[in-house]
C-alpha cells in the first residue's frame, strides 16, 4: 500500500470514528411526525443530529388536540423520496402570533439556518422563516383553498432572514380571506426564482417584498433596518385567476432589489405600505424585461428597463424608464424623472419639475401626446428628439407645455419611419422597397410597404408570386424540400428546436442537425411548470393541449408534472401553442414567422406522406445513420439524386442498425446537407426529469392529438426498428420536436396577421340567475369582433363553433354556481382570427341579486317590509332602518344603508316555498361591519389593502334569517350588493 492510499484510509476512519461522516435518514409519516418532532415546542427531538435527512412520506394532518407547529431548530435536509408528502397543520386565522412560532406553521428558525426543503406539498399551512439565514425551498408547493389563515403576516411569511432562497416553487392562494399569499420582511439577499404564485377569490397582495407591517417581532440582535435590502425576484410568474380581487399587487418596498424576467399578470406593481422607499439612485430598484399586464409604478430613483407594459406607467421622483414598451398612459407627477427610448401607445404626462422626454416614439389619440401641465417658473423639462403623433398634431406640436422654462425642440412626426435593411444583409442589392414613390427614409405609417427580394414578394420568410428568381430559403431552414402532401411541400429548420434558460426563456434550432441535450443539464433539470435548476438547455417537450390553463415556457412542454391529465385532458384538441409561434433566435426571431410542427396520427397525416408516400427520382425517402458519431435517421429531400451519397438499406423500417451507413461530418456537411438532406438524432425521451434512451431511440411530436384523451401522435425509430407514424405517447412524455416551414407555390397569398385583442373584457361581480345582466363588459379588439361563449365547467371549447359576438347574460343560466366565459377575435378580411383565450373569466352566479339595478327604492322601516324577487326584508323594531343611501354624491359608494336604534333588528324571508343556503353582502367599506354583533351564522371578512369587505351568511338551510337582531345600535358602510343563494 502507497504512503498516500495509507494516509486517506486513516482519514476515512477517523472521519468515522468522530461521527463527522455520519449522515441519518428518518422517515417522517402520520404515525410518528410527534416522536421526530419531541422537543420543546414541537422541535427536532434529540435523535435527529445537524445535517440528517428527514424524509417525509404520505400524508402528515395535525388538528383538534394534537395541532400544534413543527418547527425546524437544526440544519437538516428534507425530502420525499415517495415523492407524495402532503403537510397539513390547518393553520388558524386570527390575529397571529409572532416570533420564533406563531402556532400551528411549519417554522425555520435561527438555529435551523442551512436547512434545505425539496418536494413537499403543504396544504392549508402557514411556512413560517424567520430570523434565520441560508435556507433554500426547492420544488415546494403551497397551497391555501377555501380557508382564512394567517391574517396579517401572510402565509408564505419569510421574516427578518437573509439568504433565503424560493426555487421552482408554487405559491397558491384561493379565497383564503383576503390574506396575503408571499412575503418577506426585513429580509437580506435573499432571491425567488422560477417560482409561480397565484391568487384567486378573495386574496390579499400575492408578493409583498419590503413590508414593514407588523415590525414587533424583530429580533433583539437584527439591527436597526426594519426594511428589505438586495433581493432578487426572477423568472417568476406572479397572477391571478378567475374572479380574483383587482386589488392583489405585487408590491415592492425597501432598498436595492432586482425583478427581472417576470410575468405579472393582471396586478398592479407598487410600492408596499408603509415601507422604506430608496432616497438616491444607489439605493433604487432595477426592474427589467418584465412583462406587466396591469399599472406600473417604478418607485423613486428605481429604474425599469426593457419591460412590456399594458396600463398605466407612474414614474416617482428620480426615476428612470428606458425601452419599455407601454400600451396605456405615462404619468409623471414627481420631479426629476428620466424617461428615454420608450414606445408608447396613450399620452405621456408630466406635471412636475426637471422631467427628460427624449428619443421615444409617442402615439396618443388625445389633443397632445405629451402634456408639460406644471406652472412653475422653474419647470424646466425636456422634450427632444421624440416621434410624437397626437389626434391631429405631430412633433413639437403635440407638445403642450404650461411653462416658458421647458425646453421642446427636435420632435419628429412619429406617422413616418424608417424602412432598411440591417446591415450585413446577404445580397442587400437585389431587394426593393415599393411603392416606388417611397423611400427608404420617408414612408408613412398608414401606406403599405412591399419588400421584395429579386422581384419575389418576402412574406414572414416564404416566398410568393413571381417567376422571376427561385425561392428564398426562409432564415434557419434547409435548402431541401419535401412533400409532406399531394399539394404542399416544406422547408426543414437547421437542427432540433431548443430552449435555454440564462434569468428568462430564449429559443433557438440546434446549431448542428446531429446536436441533442440528452442527460445534459437542461432536460435533468426541469423542477417545475416552466422553470429548472440554474442555467441549462432543454430539447425534450411534453405536449400541451388547448384544454391546458398553463402559461409562459409550461404551455410548450417544459414541465415535470407526471400526471398526462393536466397536459390537457382532451381528446382530440389542439396543441394549446405551437411550438412554431415561438420568436426563435435562428430562425426569422420573430413571433409567428412561419414555423410549424408537421401533422401525424393516420395514412393521410404529414409524417406519414413524409415517410411513406413521396415519390422521388431517385426513389430514396430515409435511411438509419450515424452522423458524426451520432444514432438518428437521414431523410432526403424530394430531389435527392443517388450521386450525390450512396446510402445503404434505404426506406427499410426494419433496418438492421445505425451502424448501415457511418457517415463523418465533412461529408454529411459537403455531400448531404449541401443538396438539403435532413438528420434527425436519436435524442431519446424525457419521464419527469430523468432521460431515458438518448443516442438509441428517437421520439419526435407531431401537432395532432390522440383520439382518447391525454395522449398525443408521434413517432418512433430505433436500431433495427421503425414503428411508423401513428403512435400514441401520453402527454407529459419529453419528445424532441423538428419543426418545418412550407414552400409558398406561385399563387400563394400574403400572409394575414392576427386579429388581436386590445382590451380584454372584465367579469362582472356577481349576477342573478335569469337576469339580462351582462357577464362581461369592457372587451375592445383590434382588427375584428370580439366573440364569447359560456360554460358551466373550466373546460376551453376546443373549436370557435357556438361563439357568438353577443355580449352574453344571465338570462338563459338557470342554476346558481359559476359560469365560465370564453372570447377570441374573429378577424376582419386582412386577418386571421386570434386564439381562444387561455383562461376563462369566471363570474359568480346567484339565485337573486339586490343592486342598484333592481333596489333603489328599497325603504324599510318601523316594521314595515320590503319585497323583491320573492325575498323581503323587514325591519323588527320602530327603530331599525333600511333604504337605498344616495347621500355621499359618489355613485361608487351608494349602496343599502343598515341604521340600527334599538333590539330586533332585520329579518330576511324567501316567500316561494325555498330555504336561503347562503347569503353574501359586499361591502363598500368595513365602518361598524368589522365590530358588529351581526347574528349566529354571519361572518365578517375585510382587507384593506385590498378593499374586499363581505358580510356572509352560512348556516342550516332556512326560510328566514335574522341580522343584527342583538344589537342596540349600529351604523355601518353601505352594502354594494346582497346575493341570495336558494335550495329546495
Amino acid at each position: 500500500m502507497t504512503k498516500n492510499k495509507l494516509l486517506l484510509l486513516l482519514v476515512l476512519l477517523l472521519t468515522a470514528a468522530t461521527g463527522a461522516w455520519a449522515q441519518s435518514t428518518h422517515v417522517v409519516k402520520q404515525d410518528n411526525v410527534n416522536t421526530i418532532f419531541s422537543g420543546d415546542g414541537y422541535t427536532l427531538g434529540d435523535a435527529v443530529k445537524a445535517g440528517d435527512v428527514l424524509d417525509f412520506q404520505g400524508e402528515i394532518e395535525l388538528e383538534g388536540d394534537a395541532s400544534h407547529s413543527l418547527i425546524i431548530n437544526k440544519p437538516v435536509n428534507i425530502i420525499s423520496s415517495t415523492e407524495d408528502a402532503v403537510v397539513k397543520l390547518n393553520t388558524a386565522n386570527g390575529q397571529p402570533a409572532y416570533k420564533e412560532d406563531p402556532g400551528k406553521a411549519f417554522v425555520i428558525n435561527k438555529a435551523g439556518a442551512g436547512t434545505t426543503v425539496e418536494g413537499i406539498r403543504f396544504e392549508n399551512t402557514r411556512i413560517w422563516i424567520y430570523n434565520t439565514s441560508n435556507v433554500t425551498l426547492t420544488g415546494v408547493t403551497q397551497h391555501v383553498e377555501d380557508k382564512s389563515i394567517s391574517s396579517g403576516t401572510g402565509h408564505m411569511c419569510i421574516r427578518w432572514s437573509d439568504h433565503v432562497t424560493l426555487d421552482g416553487c408554487t405559491v397558491y392562494a384561493k379565497n383564503n380571506g383576503g390574506s396575503s399569499a408571499c412575503l418577506l420582511i426585513g429580509c437580506n439577499n435573499c432571491t425567488i426564482k422560477d417560482t409561480r404564485i397565484e391568487g384567486e377569490g378573495n386574496v390579499g397582495n400575492l408578493l409583498y417584498l419590503g413590508n414593514i407591517f407588523q415590525p414587533d417581532d424583530k429580533p433583539a440582535d437584527f439591527g436597526d433596518y426594519i426594511h428589505s435590502t438586495d433581493c432578487t425576484v426572477t423568472g417568476c410568474t406572479v397572477t391571478k385567476s378567475g374572479s380574483a380581487s383587482p386589488m392583489c399587487i405585487f408590491a415592492i418596498g425597501g432598498l436595492r432589489h432586482r425583478i427581472e424576467g417576470c410575468t405579472i399578470e393582471n396586478l398592479s406593481v407598487s410600492s408596499a405600505y408603509g415601507t422604506a422607499t430608496p432616497a438616491s439612485a444607489d439605493e433604487g430598484h432595477t426592474i427589467l424585461n418584465n412583462t406587466i399586464t396591469a399599472n406600473f409604478t417604478v418607485i423613486k430613483y428605481s429604474t425599469a428597463t426593457g419591460n412590456t407594459v399594458t396600463g398605466t406607467m407612474t414614474l416617482q421622483q428620480g426615476a428612470t424608464a428606458t425601452g419599455n414598451s407601454v400600451t396605456g398612459n405615462v404619468s409623471m407627477s414627481q420631479a426629476d424623472i428620466t424617461f428615454t427610448g420608450n414606445q408608447v401607445q396613450g399620452k405621456v404626462t408630466a406635471s412636475n419639475k426637471n422631467a427628460t422626454i427624449q428619443g421615444n416614439t409617442i402615439i396618443s389619440t388625445e389633443e397632445y401626446a405629451v402634456y408639460l401641465s406644471s406652472t412653475a417658473a422653474d419647470a424646466n423639462n425636456t422634450v427632444t428628439n421624440n416621434d410624437l403623433k397626437a389626434a391631429a398634431k405631430t412633433g413639437d406640436e403635440a407638445v403642450s407645455s404650461k411653462s416658458t422654462s421647458n425646453t421642446v425642440k427636435d420632435n419628429g412626426d412619429a406617422n413616418k419611419y424608417t424602412v432598411k435593411l440591417k446591415e450585413g444583409v446577404q445580397d442587400a442589392d437585389k431587394w426593393t422597397i415599393a411603392p416606388a414613390e417611397a423611400t427608404t427614409d420617408g414612408v408613412y405609417r398608414n401606406t403599405k410597404v412591399t419588400l421584395k427580394y429579386n422581384g419575389r414578394l418576402k412574406v414572414k420568410g416564404v416566398t410568393a408570386t413571381s417567376d422571376a428568381a427561385a425561392p428564398s430559403v426562409p432564415d434557419g431552414a434547409l435548402s431541401g424540400v419535401f412533400s409532406v402532401s399531394d399539394t404542399k411541400q416544406v422547408y426543414f429548420s437547421k437542427g432540433n428546436l431548443q430552449a435555454t434558460y440564462n434569468t428568462s426563456w430564449s429559443w433557438a434550432f440546434a446549431t448542428n442537425q446531429w446536436d441533442y441535450i440528452g442527460n445534459a443539464a437542461g432536460n435533468t433539470s426541469i423542477n417545475g411548470g416552466g422553470t429548472i435548476s440554474g442555467t441549462g438547455t432543454v430539447d425534450l417537450f411534453g405536449w400541451v393541449g388547448a384544454a391546458c390553463a398553463w402559461t409562459g415556457a409550461a404551455q410548450y412542454g417544459i414541465s415535470n408534472v407526471m400526471q398526462a391529465a393536466q397536459y390537457g385532458n382532451v381528446a382530440g384538441e389542439a396543441l394549446k401553442s405551437d411550438w412554431g409561434t415561438l420568436a426563435i433566435t435562428n430562425g426569422g426571431n420573430t413571433a409567428n414567422f412561419g414555423w410549424r410542427t408537421l401533422t401525424g396520427g393516420d395514412d393521410s397525416s404529414e409524417w406519414e406522406y413524409l415517410f411513406k408516400t413521396r415519390t422521388t427520382p431517385s426513389g430514396v425517402r430515409y435511411a438509419h445513420a450515424t452522423v458524426n458519431d451520432v444514432p438518428g435517421l437521414v431523410l432526403l429531400p424530394d430531389d435527392w439524386s443517388a450521386d450525390y451519397y450512396s446510402l445503404n438499406n434505404v426506406n427499410d423500417a426494419y433496418s438492421t442498425a445505425y451502424t448501415d451507413n457511418v457517415i463523418s461530418s465533412s461529408d454529411w456537411t459537403s455531400k448531404l446537407e449541401a443538396h438539403g438532406a435532413v438528420f434527425l438524432p436519436a435524442g431519446g425521451n424525457r419521464n419527469g426529469a430523468t432521460v431515458n434512451d438518448a443516442g438509441d431511440k428517437g421520439n419526435y411530436w407531431s401537432s395532432t392529438s390522440s383520439t382518447s384523451a391525454q395522449s398525443a401522435r408521434y413517432f418512433y425509430f430505433g436500431s433495427g426498428r421503425f414503428t411508423g407514424l401513428t403512435q400514441n405517447s401520453t402527454r407529459n412524455r419529453g419528445c424532441s420536436v423538428r419543426l418545418v416551414c412550407e414552400v409558398a407555390t406561385t399563387d400563394a397569398p400574403a400572409a394575414k396577421p392576427a386579429a388581436t385583442v386590445t382590451t380584454a373584457p372584465t367579469g362582472a361581480a356577481i349576477v342573478g340567475v335569469g337576469k339580462t345582466t351582462a357577464l362581461v363588459s369592457g372587451g375592445v379588439a383590434d382588427d375584428g369582433t370580439l366573440m364569447y361563449a359560456v360554460t358551466t365547467t373550466n373546460t376551453m371549447p376546443t373549436s370557435t363553433a357556438g361563439f357568438s359576438d353577443a355580449v352574453p347574460t344571465a338570462k338563459d343560466i338557470t342554476a346558481s354556481g359559476k359560469v365560465y366565459v370564453w372570447y377570441y377575435v374573429k378577424a376582419d378580411d386582412t386577418h386571421t382570427d386570434s386564439e381562444i383565450a387561455a383562461t376563462a373569466i369566471e363570474v359568480p352566479v346567484a339565485d337573486i341579486v339586490w343592486d342598484i339595478t333592481n333596489v333603489t327604492d328599497l325603504n324599510v322601516f318601523e316594521g314595515d317590509p320590503y319585497e323583491k324577487e320573492g325575498v323581503t326584508l323587514r325591519s323588527n323594531a320602530e327603530n331599525v332602518f333600511a333604504w337605498w343611501d344616495t347621500t355621499s354624491g359618489n355613485q361608487t359608494l351608494d349602496g343599502i344603508s343598515f341604521q340600527v336604534d334599538e333590539y330586533d333588528g332585520f329579518t330576511f324571508t324567501e316567500q316561494t316555498g325555498k330555504n336561503f343556503t347562503k347569503i353574501e353582502m359586499t361591502l363598500n367599506g368595513s365602518e361598524g361591519w368589522d365590530i358588529a354583533d351581526l347574528g349566529s351564522g354571519w361572518s365578517y371578512s375585510g382587507d384593506s389593502m385590498t378593499e374586499i369587505y363581505k358580510v356572509t351568511w352560512t348556516d342550516s338551510a332556512d326560510s328566514t334569517v335574522d341580522l343584527l337582531t342583538d344589537a342596540d345600535t349600529f351604523g355601518g358602510a353601505n352594502v354594494k350588493y346582497i346575493a341570495f343563494y336558494l335550495s329546495e
